[in-house]
């Protein structure tokens, strides 16, 4: 495995010039510290990728409504949610009047 002039083997860690001889456990546990942070660096790299294509979208490929179509959009919703309003108040109104009249507390 080669990593940015770093090569692991099974019996010694070399590195530019020298040599340092360590155990085998030693040397499987510094390759999978080593194989963890570069899948990171990985799912780090991904992870901005994604937040400037998102960016790039929103800026330049997303249309945006222009504010006389914002505000018509704006009535529009207005208007509906009042309607919505006032049927459910009416629901209510006659739901809660038919409950008196059909039973009416003493």
């Amino acid at each position: 495995m080669i990593i940015n002039k770093l090569w692991i083997t099974q019996s010694a860690l070399r590195f530019n010039d020298f040599d340092i001889e360590i155990d085998k456990k030693s040397c499987q546990n510094f390759q999978n510290r080593i194989e963890l942070r570069i899948k990171n660096l990985i799912k780090m790299r991904k992870i901005a990728r994604y937040l400037k294509e998102t960016y790039d979208e929103l800026a330049n490929k997303v249309t945006w409504p222009t504010a006389k179509d914002l505000q018509s959009s704006v009535v529009v919703v207005s208007i509906a949610s009042l309607i919505i309003a006032l049927v459910v108040m009416l629901m209510d109104w006659v739901f809660s009047t038919g409950m008196q009249l059909a039973f009416p507390l003493a």
